[in-house]
């Protein structure tokens, strides 16, 4: 999901999955910010998969 920008939104700030439990966070949550929790996860998950 770190490859679609506008899904990781609806998730982290709309509450696309509130009813599995993930938090929303609209209204803490600049767009800016979430573009970098976004990035920063992304970019983990390359590292890990490098490392396997």
């Amino acid at each position: 999901m770190t490859h679609d920008a506008a899904a990781f939104r609806m998730v982290v700030k709309d509450g696309a999955l509130l009813a599995n439990g993930m938090p929303q966070f609209g209204a803490e949550l600049p767009d800016d910010d979430v573009e970098a929790i976004r990035a920063f996860v992304a970019d983990e998950a390359r590292f890990i998969a490098a490392t396997k």
